[in-house]
């Protein structure tokens, strides 16, 4: 095929494809809405806290043992101080 044969057959094709954008998109109807369930909002106390029953259980030990035998006779500190 020569190129002055070809230049209508592609002349056509461009016609047809600028033919084909120009036409107008059909209209698609707009779904219906949903059906869905509504509840009027109301203000109620609620409760940022509960109470349950647990156990701990430490994950180390610590074993204390006296170097020598013998009793205390004074505590210089008290229980929780930092010693």
């Amino acid at each position: 095929m020569s190129v002055s044969a070809r230049l209508p057959l592609a002349a056509l094709f461009a016609l047809g494809f600028v033919l084909a954008g120009c036409s107008q998109p059909q209209q698609q109807a707009a779904p219906p809405p949903p059906a869905v369930t509504v509840a009027k909002a109301k203000s109620q106390t609620i409760t940022d806290y509960d109470e349950y029953v647990g156990r701990f259980v430490a994950i180390n030990e610590v074993n204390v043992h006296a170097r020598v035998s013998g009793y205390l006779a004074q505590i210089h500190f008290t229980d929780g101080q930092l010693v």
